[in-house]
Protein backbone atom coordinates (compact mmCIF):
# COMPACT_ATOMS: atom_id res chain seq x y z
CA UNK A 1 0.00 0.00 0.00
CA UNK A 2 2.73 2.37 1.25
CA UNK A 3 4.73 1.51 -2.22
CA UNK A 4 1.30 1.92 -4.08
CA UNK A 5 1.08 5.67 -2.88
CA UNK A 6 4.85 6.69 -3.41
CA UNK A 7 4.12 5.80 -6.99
CA UNK A 8 0.91 8.05 -7.20
CA UNK A 9 2.75 11.08 -5.86
CA UNK A 10 6.14 10.32 -8.81
CA UNK A 11 3.46 10.47 -11.24
CA UNK A 12 1.41 13.67 -9.70
CA UNK A 13 4.72 15.32 -9.83
CA UNK A 14 5.53 14.37 -13.47
CA UNK A 15 2.53 15.76 -14.50
CA UNK A 16 3.12 19.51 -13.09
CA UNK A 17 6.86 18.89 -14.44
CA UNK A 18 5.39 18.39 -17.71
CA UNK A 19 3.29 21.14 -17.30
CA UNK A 20 5.69 23.83 -16.30
CA UNK A 21 7.85 22.30 -19.04
CA UNK A 22 5.19 23.31 -21.95
CA UNK A 23 4.46 26.73 -20.19
CA UNK A 24 8.07 27.75 -20.50
CA UNK A 25 8.58 26.28 -23.80
CA UNK A 26 5.64 28.10 -24.72
CA UNK A 27 6.46 31.38 -23.56
CA UNK A 28 10.11 31.27 -25.22
CA UNK A 29 8.77 30.61 -28.62
CA UNK A 30 6.30 33.23 -28.01
CA UNK A 31 9.02 35.48 -27.05
CA UNK A 32 11.26 34.28 -30.00
CA UNK A 33 8.19 34.49 -32.68
CA UNK A 34 7.64 38.45 -31.00
CA UNK A 35 11.21 39.12 -30.99
CA UNK A 36 11.56 37.73 -34.54
CA UNK A 37 8.57 39.65 -36.05
CA UNK A 38 9.89 42.85 -34.42
CA UNK A 39 13.30 42.63 -35.87
CA UNK A 40 11.81 42.12 -39.19
CA UNK A 41 9.48 44.92 -38.47
CA UNK A 42 12.57 47.28 -37.49
CA UNK A 43 14.27 45.76 -40.74
CA UNK A 44 11.41 46.83 -42.80
CA UNK A 45 11.38 50.30 -41.28
CA UNK A 46 14.89 50.90 -41.64
CA UNK A 47 15.29 50.00 -45.15
CA UNK A 48 12.33 52.78 -45.79
CA UNK A 49 13.98 55.16 -43.54
CA UNK A 50 16.93 54.60 -46.23
CA UNK A 51 15.09 54.42 -49.14
CA UNK A 52 13.68 57.99 -48.29
CA UNK A 53 16.74 59.16 -47.14
CA UNK A 54 18.48 58.98 -50.67
CA UNK A 55 15.23 59.92 -52.22
CA UNK A 56 15.90 63.30 -50.05
CA UNK A 57 19.20 63.08 -51.54
CA UNK A 58 18.03 63.16 -54.68
CA UNK A 59 15.79 66.07 -54.07
CA UNK A 60 18.97 68.14 -53.68
CA UNK A 61 20.80 66.83 -56.74
CA UNK A 62 17.43 68.01 -58.88
CA UNK A 63 17.34 71.29 -56.64
CA UNK A 64 20.98 72.01 -57.76
CA UNK A 65 20.80 70.95 -61.01
CA UNK A 66 17.67 73.10 -61.68
CA UNK A 67 19.88 76.34 -60.53
CA UNK A 68 22.33 75.24 -62.89
CA UNK A 69 19.84 75.31 -66.24
CA UNK A 70 21.27 78.02 -68.44
CA UNK A 71 17.84 79.64 -69.34
CA UNK A 72 17.29 79.92 -65.33
CA UNK A 73 18.35 82.68 -63.28
CA UNK A 74 19.59 81.14 -60.41
CA UNK A 75 19.76 84.74 -58.63
CA UNK A 76 15.81 84.84 -59.02
CA UNK A 77 14.17 83.36 -56.03
CA UNK A 78 11.38 82.32 -57.86
CA UNK A 79 13.70 79.33 -59.53
CA UNK A 80 12.15 77.10 -57.23
CA UNK A 81 9.13 77.08 -54.54
CA UNK A 82 10.31 78.47 -51.34
CA UNK A 83 8.57 76.08 -49.32
CA UNK A 84 7.54 72.30 -49.83
CA UNK A 85 5.73 71.58 -52.74
CA UNK A 86 1.96 70.97 -53.22
CA UNK A 87 0.53 68.47 -54.85
CA UNK A 88 -2.90 70.23 -54.97
CA UNK A 89 -0.88 73.31 -56.65
CA UNK A 90 -0.43 73.07 -60.21
CA UNK A 91 3.00 75.17 -60.44
CA UNK A 92 4.89 73.13 -58.29
CA UNK A 93 3.96 69.60 -61.00
CA UNK A 94 7.43 70.16 -61.94
CA UNK A 95 9.13 70.35 -58.34
CA UNK A 96 7.56 66.48 -57.06
CA UNK A 97 8.47 63.43 -58.87
CA UNK A 98 7.73 59.94 -58.23
CA UNK A 99 10.80 56.96 -58.25
CA UNK A 100 11.16 54.39 -58.11
CA UNK A 101 10.38 53.05 -54.05
CA UNK A 102 9.04 56.56 -53.34
CA UNK A 103 8.24 60.69 -54.01
CA UNK A 104 10.65 63.25 -54.37
CA UNK A 105 10.03 66.98 -53.47
CA UNK A 106 12.90 69.77 -53.60
CA UNK A 107 12.45 73.41 -53.21
CA UNK A 108 14.67 76.39 -51.53
CA UNK A 109 14.96 79.35 -50.14
CA UNK A 110 17.31 82.25 -51.64
CA UNK A 111 19.10 84.45 -49.20
CA UNK A 112 21.53 87.03 -50.68
CA UNK A 113 23.66 85.30 -53.12
CA UNK A 114 23.05 81.64 -51.19
CA UNK A 115 20.29 79.23 -51.29
CA UNK A 116 19.38 76.95 -48.91
CA UNK A 117 17.54 73.95 -50.76
CA UNK A 118 15.93 71.32 -49.15
CA UNK A 119 15.37 67.90 -50.30
CA UNK A 120 12.35 65.46 -49.08
CA UNK A 121 12.06 61.88 -49.49
CA UNK A 122 8.71 60.04 -49.00
CA UNK A 123 7.96 56.00 -48.42
CA UNK A 124 5.43 53.78 -47.39
CA UNK A 125 5.62 52.77 -43.83
CA UNK A 126 5.94 49.08 -43.96
CA UNK A 127 5.06 48.71 -40.09
CA UNK A 128 1.93 50.31 -40.58
CA UNK A 129 2.68 52.83 -37.67
CA UNK A 130 3.09 56.00 -39.60
CA UNK A 131 1.49 56.63 -43.09
CA UNK A 132 4.86 57.91 -44.58
CA UNK A 133 8.35 57.67 -43.68
CA UNK A 134 9.98 61.15 -44.17
CA UNK A 135 13.54 62.29 -44.83
CA UNK A 136 14.80 65.27 -45.02
CA UNK A 137 18.07 67.39 -45.86
CA UNK A 138 19.23 70.50 -46.76
CA UNK A 139 22.22 72.00 -48.34
CA UNK A 140 23.51 75.26 -49.07
CA UNK A 141 24.65 76.71 -52.74
CA UNK A 142 26.61 79.73 -53.21
CA UNK A 143 25.63 81.62 -56.47
CA UNK A 144 28.39 83.33 -57.71
CA UNK A 145 27.46 85.57 -60.56
CA UNK A 146 29.43 85.26 -63.90
CA UNK A 147 31.18 88.40 -65.47
CA UNK A 148 31.95 86.54 -68.70
CA UNK A 149 29.21 84.94 -71.10
CA UNK A 150 29.83 83.14 -74.81
CA UNK A 151 28.04 85.51 -76.91
CA UNK A 152 24.45 84.44 -77.86
CA UNK A 153 23.98 86.90 -80.86
CA UNK A 154 26.27 86.95 -83.86
CA UNK A 155 24.72 90.50 -85.07
CA UNK A 156 27.55 91.40 -82.01
CA UNK A 157 30.34 90.69 -85.37
CA UNK A 158 28.56 93.57 -87.44
CA UNK A 159 27.68 96.87 -87.50
CA UNK A 160 24.18 96.36 -87.38
CA UNK A 161 21.15 98.89 -88.29
CA UNK A 162 17.90 98.06 -87.59
CA UNK A 163 15.40 101.20 -88.75
CA UNK A 164 13.90 100.78 -92.54
CA UNK A 165 11.95 103.72 -92.74
CA UNK A 166 13.82 106.30 -93.97
CA UNK A 167 15.62 107.06 -97.55
CA UNK A 168 19.14 105.96 -96.27
CA UNK A 169 18.92 104.18 -93.07
CA UNK A 170 22.69 104.25 -92.63
CA UNK A 171 24.96 106.80 -94.62
CA UNK A 172 28.54 106.69 -95.28
CA UNK A 173 29.37 110.37 -96.71
CA UNK A 174 33.23 112.21 -97.14
CA UNK A 175 35.58 109.87 -97.02
CA UNK A 176 34.58 107.05 -94.70
CA UNK A 177 36.65 103.77 -95.31
CA UNK A 178 35.30 100.36 -93.56
CA UNK A 179 36.58 97.54 -93.76
CA UNK A 180 34.41 95.84 -91.10
CA UNK A 181 31.19 93.70 -91.94
CA UNK A 182 28.21 95.26 -92.54
CA UNK A 183 24.30 94.16 -91.71
CA UNK A 184 21.75 96.98 -92.74
CA UNK A 185 18.22 95.83 -93.05
CA UNK A 186 17.10 99.02 -94.59
CA UNK A 187 19.00 101.39 -97.60
CA UNK A 188 22.35 101.65 -97.42
CA UNK A 189 23.78 105.40 -99.58
CA UNK A 190 27.28 106.18 -99.93
CA UNK A 191 28.48 109.80 -100.68
CA UNK A 192 31.44 111.55 -101.38
CA UNK A 193 34.53 109.08 -101.69
CA UNK A 194 33.09 106.36 -98.97
CA UNK A 195 33.69 102.83 -99.43
CA UNK A 196 33.87 99.33 -97.87
CA UNK A 197 37.62 97.96 -98.58
CA UNK A 198 39.15 93.96 -97.84
CA UNK A 199 40.22 93.84 -94.75
CA UNK A 200 43.08 92.48 -94.34
CA UNK A 201 43.86 88.64 -93.63
CA UNK A 202 43.07 86.47 -91.71
CA UNK A 203 40.01 88.94 -91.18
CA UNK A 204 36.77 89.01 -93.79
CA UNK A 205 34.41 91.46 -95.01
CA UNK A 206 30.81 90.75 -95.56
CA UNK A 207 27.80 93.15 -96.29
CA UNK A 208 24.44 92.29 -95.70
CA UNK A 209 21.59 94.68 -96.54
CA UNK A 210 18.01 94.45 -96.40
CA UNK A 211 16.66 97.08 -99.14
CA UNK A 212 19.17 98.94 -101.01
CA UNK A 213 22.51 99.96 -101.59
CA UNK A 214 23.01 103.26 -103.75
CA UNK A 215 25.99 104.94 -104.50
CA UNK A 216 26.28 109.19 -104.44
CA UNK A 217 29.85 109.46 -105.04
CA UNK A 218 32.86 107.37 -106.59
CA UNK A 219 32.71 105.09 -103.22
CA UNK A 220 32.06 101.20 -103.96
CA UNK A 221 32.23 97.77 -102.07
CA UNK A 222 35.56 95.99 -102.37
CA UNK A 223 36.96 96.60 -106.17
CA UNK A 224 38.39 94.19 -108.84
CA UNK A 225 41.84 93.97 -107.51
CA UNK A 226 40.32 92.89 -103.37
CA UNK A 227 36.99 91.81 -103.91
CA UNK A 228 34.93 90.96 -100.62
CA UNK A 229 33.83 87.70 -99.54
CA UNK A 230 30.43 87.85 -99.83
CA UNK A 231 27.55 90.72 -100.16
CA UNK A 232 23.68 89.91 -99.51
CA UNK A 233 21.87 92.91 -101.41
CA UNK A 234 17.95 91.98 -101.56
CA UNK A 235 16.67 95.25 -102.66
CA UNK A 236 19.62 95.61 -105.64
CA UNK A 237 21.61 98.54 -106.41
CA UNK A 238 22.61 102.23 -108.42
CA UNK A 239 24.72 104.30 -109.21
CA UNK A 240 23.97 108.01 -109.29
CA UNK A 241 20.27 108.90 -109.73
CA UNK A 242 17.73 109.57 -107.34
CA UNK A 243 18.11 108.84 -103.66
CA UNK A 244 16.27 105.53 -101.87
CA UNK A 245 12.37 106.20 -101.53
CA UNK A 246 12.25 108.53 -104.36
CA UNK A 247 9.50 108.00 -107.52
CA UNK A 248 10.76 106.44 -110.46
CA UNK A 249 13.44 104.63 -109.06
CA UNK A 250 15.03 101.49 -110.81
CA UNK A 251 17.65 99.16 -109.63
CA UNK A 252 19.93 96.38 -110.61
CA UNK A 253 19.15 93.01 -109.16
CA UNK A 254 21.42 91.20 -107.85
CA UNK A 255 24.26 93.61 -108.06
CA UNK A 256 27.12 93.68 -110.11
CA UNK A 257 30.61 95.00 -109.96
CA UNK A 258 29.09 97.29 -113.03
CA UNK A 259 26.82 99.06 -109.95
CA UNK A 260 30.55 98.77 -108.10
CA UNK A 261 30.20 95.63 -105.65
CA UNK A 262 32.91 93.54 -105.75
CA UNK A 263 32.55 90.12 -103.62
CA UNK A 264 33.58 86.82 -104.30
CA UNK A 265 29.80 85.62 -103.98
CA UNK A 266 26.91 88.67 -104.51
CA UNK A 267 23.37 87.60 -104.31
CA UNK A 268 20.03 89.40 -103.70
CA UNK A 269 18.22 86.25 -101.16
CA UNK A 270 16.41 87.21 -98.04
CA UNK A 271 18.28 87.96 -94.83
CA UNK A 272 16.84 87.47 -91.51
CA UNK A 273 17.65 89.26 -87.76
CA UNK A 274 15.61 92.03 -86.13
CA UNK A 275 19.22 92.38 -83.87
CA UNK A 276 19.80 92.60 -80.12
CA UNK A 277 17.78 94.86 -77.10
CA UNK A 278 18.80 95.78 -74.58
CA UNK A 279 16.86 95.07 -71.30
CA UNK A 280 17.40 98.89 -69.45
CA UNK A 281 14.90 98.10 -66.90
CA UNK A 282 16.13 94.92 -65.73
CA UNK A 283 19.81 96.69 -65.49
CA UNK A 284 18.66 99.81 -63.56
CA UNK A 285 17.77 97.84 -60.92
CA UNK A 286 20.14 95.20 -60.98
CA UNK A 287 23.65 96.54 -61.56
CA UNK A 288 26.05 96.53 -59.60
CA UNK A 289 27.12 99.33 -58.98
CA UNK A 290 24.15 101.10 -60.14
CA UNK A 291 21.26 102.99 -59.24
CA UNK A 292 19.70 100.29 -56.59
CA UNK A 293 23.40 98.98 -55.56
CA UNK A 294 25.85 101.31 -54.19
CA UNK A 295 29.69 101.09 -53.97
CA UNK A 296 30.72 98.40 -51.52
CA UNK A 297 33.93 99.88 -51.57
CA UNK A 298 33.86 103.71 -52.59
CA UNK A 299 36.29 106.18 -52.78
CA UNK A 300 37.38 109.51 -54.86
CA UNK A 301 35.98 113.15 -54.12
CA UNK A 302 32.59 114.30 -55.20
CA UNK A 303 33.40 115.40 -58.35
CA UNK A 304 35.06 111.99 -58.62
CA UNK A 305 32.50 109.25 -57.31
CA UNK A 306 29.09 109.84 -55.10
CA UNK A 307 26.03 108.13 -55.18
CA UNK A 308 24.64 110.65 -57.19
CA UNK A 309 27.22 109.38 -60.30
CA UNK A 310 24.49 106.65 -60.58
CA UNK A 311 21.38 108.39 -60.13
CA UNK A 312 19.84 112.07 -59.21
CA UNK A 313 19.29 112.62 -55.72
CA UNK A 314 15.95 111.44 -54.07
CA UNK A 315 15.09 109.81 -58.06
CA UNK A 316 14.03 105.87 -57.41
CA UNK A 317 12.76 105.89 -61.12
CA UNK A 318 14.87 105.10 -64.42
CA UNK A 319 14.38 108.67 -66.25
CA UNK A 320 17.72 110.03 -67.02
CA UNK A 321 18.41 112.50 -64.36
CA UNK A 322 21.67 111.87 -63.08
CA UNK A 323 24.38 114.73 -64.36
CA UNK A 324 26.55 114.03 -66.81
CA UNK A 325 29.75 111.90 -65.65
CA UNK A 326 33.36 112.64 -66.79
CA UNK A 327 34.76 109.35 -67.12
CA UNK A 328 38.41 110.51 -66.92
CA UNK A 329 38.46 113.16 -64.60
CA UNK A 330 41.52 114.65 -63.45
CA UNK A 331 41.35 113.22 -59.87
CA UNK A 332 41.00 109.22 -58.84
CA UNK A 333 38.29 107.72 -57.97
CA UNK A 334 37.30 103.60 -57.24
CA UNK A 335 33.70 101.97 -56.98
CA UNK A 336 33.63 98.42 -56.51
CA UNK A 337 30.74 96.04 -55.75
CA UNK A 338 30.95 93.14 -54.00
CA UNK A 339 29.56 89.91 -53.27
CA UNK A 340 31.15 89.51 -49.83
CA UNK A 341 33.19 92.47 -48.94
CA UNK A 342 36.23 93.10 -49.21
CA UNK A 343 37.35 89.51 -50.92
CA UNK A 344 38.11 90.41 -54.72
CA UNK A 345 36.93 86.96 -55.45
CA UNK A 346 33.41 88.38 -54.63
CA UNK A 347 34.35 91.13 -56.85
CA UNK A 348 30.64 91.67 -59.16
CA UNK A 349 31.25 95.29 -60.59
CA UNK A 350 33.85 98.09 -60.77
CA UNK A 351 34.36 101.68 -62.05
CA UNK A 352 37.21 103.09 -61.14
CA UNK A 353 39.74 105.21 -62.87
CA UNK A 354 43.80 106.11 -62.16
CA UNK A 355 44.40 109.70 -63.34
CA UNK A 356 48.10 109.16 -62.77
CA UNK A 357 48.45 105.69 -65.08
CA UNK A 358 45.24 106.58 -67.16
CA UNK A 359 43.72 103.57 -66.78
CA UNK A 360 40.23 102.80 -66.08
CA UNK A 361 39.30 99.18 -64.23
CA UNK A 362 35.74 97.84 -65.29
CA UNK A 363 34.54 94.89 -63.87
CA UNK A 364 30.66 93.34 -64.63
CA UNK A 365 27.70 95.63 -65.25
CA UNK A 366 27.61 99.38 -64.16
CA UNK A 367 24.63 101.83 -64.74
CA UNK A 368 24.46 105.59 -65.15
CA UNK A 369 20.53 107.10 -64.85
CA UNK A 370 21.99 109.70 -67.25
CA UNK A 371 25.27 110.64 -69.68
CA UNK A 372 28.79 110.13 -69.60
CA UNK A 373 31.98 111.55 -71.37
CA UNK A 374 35.40 111.82 -72.13
CA UNK A 375 37.34 114.73 -73.20
CA UNK A 376 40.83 114.82 -71.25
CA UNK A 377 42.46 114.95 -75.09
CA UNK A 378 44.50 112.13 -74.00
CA UNK A 379 45.21 108.64 -74.79
CA UNK A 380 43.09 106.35 -71.94
CA UNK A 381 43.28 102.79 -71.42
CA UNK A 382 40.54 100.49 -69.95
CA UNK A 383 41.39 97.46 -68.15
CA UNK A 384 38.60 94.40 -67.94
CA UNK A 385 35.25 93.21 -69.72
CA UNK A 386 32.28 95.43 -68.57
CA UNK A 387 29.09 97.05 -69.98
CA UNK A 388 28.38 100.62 -68.97
CA UNK A 389 24.06 101.31 -69.10
CA UNK A 390 23.14 104.76 -69.93
CA UNK A 391 19.77 106.26 -69.65
CA UNK A 392 21.43 108.91 -71.20
CA UNK A 393 24.09 109.59 -74.25
CA UNK A 394 27.77 108.46 -74.53
CA UNK A 395 30.28 111.04 -75.99
CA UNK A 396 34.18 110.94 -76.76
CA UNK A 397 35.47 114.55 -78.16
CA UNK A 398 38.25 116.72 -78.09
CA UNK A 399 41.18 114.39 -79.13
CA UNK A 400 40.27 112.27 -76.67
CA UNK A 401 41.02 108.06 -76.74
CA UNK A 402 39.81 104.98 -74.99
CA UNK A 403 41.68 102.10 -75.56
CA UNK A 404 41.55 98.52 -74.96
CA UNK A 405 45.55 97.93 -76.17
CA UNK A 406 47.66 101.15 -76.92
CA UNK A 407 50.58 100.95 -79.00
CA UNK A 408 52.88 103.78 -79.96
CA UNK A 409 50.85 106.20 -78.05
CA UNK A 410 47.75 105.50 -79.95
CA UNK A 411 45.20 102.61 -79.67
CA UNK A 412 46.20 99.42 -81.25
CA UNK A 413 44.25 98.44 -83.86
CA UNK A 414 45.84 95.40 -84.87
CA UNK A 415 46.59 93.78 -81.45
CA UNK A 416 43.30 94.32 -78.90
CA UNK A 417 41.37 90.98 -78.56
CA UNK A 418 38.13 92.19 -77.53
CA UNK A 419 37.29 88.54 -75.96
CA UNK A 420 39.87 89.81 -73.23
CA UNK A 421 39.00 93.49 -72.86
CA UNK A 422 35.80 95.09 -73.90
CA UNK A 423 33.94 97.64 -73.05
CA UNK A 424 30.51 97.95 -73.97
CA UNK A 425 28.77 100.88 -74.27
CA UNK A 426 24.90 101.14 -73.87
CA UNK A 427 23.26 103.85 -74.42
CA UNK A 428 19.12 104.63 -74.28
CA UNK A 429 19.17 108.53 -74.53
CA UNK A 430 19.38 111.23 -77.59
CA UNK A 431 20.63 114.52 -78.05
CA UNK A 432 18.42 117.19 -80.08
CA UNK A 433 19.77 116.00 -83.29
CA UNK A 434 18.08 111.78 -82.22
CA UNK A 435 22.05 110.89 -81.43
CA UNK A 436 22.35 108.41 -78.68
CA UNK A 437 26.55 107.83 -79.00
CA UNK A 438 28.87 110.39 -80.61
CA UNK A 439 32.56 110.16 -81.21
CA UNK A 440 34.27 113.24 -82.65
CA UNK A 441 37.12 115.28 -83.62
CA UNK A 442 39.65 113.12 -83.83
CA UNK A 443 38.06 110.73 -81.19
CA UNK A 444 38.93 107.07 -81.47
CA UNK A 445 37.87 103.84 -79.38
CA UNK A 446 38.04 100.28 -79.25
CA UNK A 447 35.12 98.26 -77.58
CA UNK A 448 31.46 97.72 -78.13
CA UNK A 449 28.64 99.77 -79.15
CA UNK A 450 24.97 99.88 -78.74
CA UNK A 451 22.43 102.53 -78.65
CA UNK A 452 18.52 102.38 -79.33
CA UNK A 453 18.84 105.91 -81.29
CA UNK A 454 21.27 106.68 -83.81
CA UNK A 455 25.59 106.58 -84.08
CA UNK A 456 27.61 109.57 -85.15
CA UNK A 457 30.98 108.79 -86.02
CA UNK A 458 32.67 111.97 -87.47
CA UNK A 459 35.86 114.11 -88.05
CA UNK A 460 38.76 112.00 -88.46
CA UNK A 461 37.61 109.07 -85.79
CA UNK A 462 38.50 106.04 -85.63
CA UNK A 463 36.33 103.37 -84.05
CA UNK A 464 37.10 99.65 -83.63
CA UNK A 465 34.33 97.05 -82.59
CA UNK A 466 30.69 95.80 -83.02
CA UNK A 467 27.97 98.51 -82.97
CA UNK A 468 24.72 98.06 -82.49
CA UNK A 469 21.87 100.90 -83.26
CA UNK A 470 18.81 101.64 -85.17
CA UNK A 471 21.11 103.41 -87.37
CA UNK A 472 24.74 104.76 -87.46
CA UNK A 473 26.13 107.76 -89.73
CA UNK A 474 30.11 107.49 -90.68
CA UNK A 475 31.00 111.36 -91.78
CA UNK A 476 34.21 113.56 -92.46
CA UNK A 477 37.49 110.87 -92.99
CA UNK A 478 36.07 108.04 -90.69
CA UNK A 479 38.29 104.45 -90.71
CA UNK A 480 36.32 102.01 -88.94
CA UNK A 481 38.36 98.81 -87.93
CA UNK A 482 38.35 94.89 -89.07
CA UNK A 483 37.98 93.12 -85.17
CA UNK A 484 38.53 89.75 -84.16
CA UNK A 485 35.74 87.73 -84.12
CA UNK A 486 33.79 88.06 -80.62
CA UNK A 487 33.25 84.85 -78.62
CA UNK A 488 33.40 85.78 -75.05
CA UNK A 489 31.62 89.09 -73.72
CA UNK A 490 30.87 90.86 -70.32
CA UNK A 491 27.68 90.03 -68.68
CA UNK A 492 24.41 92.43 -69.55
CA UNK A 493 25.55 92.23 -72.64
CA UNK A 494 22.25 93.12 -75.12
CA UNK A 495 20.93 90.02 -76.55
CA UNK A 496 22.50 87.81 -73.66
CA UNK A 497 20.56 86.56 -71.53
CA UNK A 498 20.04 89.05 -68.34
CA UNK A 499 21.94 86.97 -65.74
CA UNK A 500 23.93 83.56 -66.20
CA UNK A 501 24.87 82.93 -62.41
CA UNK A 502 27.13 79.98 -62.15
CA UNK A 503 26.13 77.28 -59.02
CA UNK A 504 28.88 76.66 -56.95
CA UNK A 505 29.24 72.60 -55.38
CA UNK A 506 26.64 72.21 -52.58
CA UNK A 507 27.86 72.03 -48.99
CA UNK A 508 27.34 71.97 -45.69
CA UNK A 509 24.97 69.14 -45.64
CA UNK A 510 22.05 68.00 -42.76
CA UNK A 511 19.55 65.68 -42.31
Amino acid sequence: MTHRLRLRDERGFSLVFTLLTLLVTSVTLTAAIQYTTSNSSNAGRSKADQIAYALAEAGLANGAATLSKPQNDALDEATLPSSEPDEANPAHADYILEYEGGTVKYWGVLTGHQWLIHGLGLVRDPTGRTSVVRREVTSTIKIQPSLEQDLNNNAWNYFFAKNTANACDVTFENAVTVDVSLFILGDLCFLNTSAVVKAAAPESTNVYVGEHVHFGGTGAIGTSANEIDEAHIVGGCRVGGVAPGTSGETWTTPCTSATRVHANTITNAAIGGTGPTADFDFWYTNAKPGPNQFCSSQDGSPAGMSATTFESAGSTTRNNSAAAFNLTPNSNYTCKYFDVAPNDTDLLGELSWNNSTKVLSVTGVVYIDGSAYISNNTVNRYEGLATLYLSGTFTISGNAQLCGAIVSGNCDFAAWDPNQNNLGIVADGQDAQGYGVLLQNSARYQGSIYATHAVLLENQTQYDGPLVAGTFKLENNIVANEFPTITTVPVGWPGNPTVYAEPQPPQNYSG
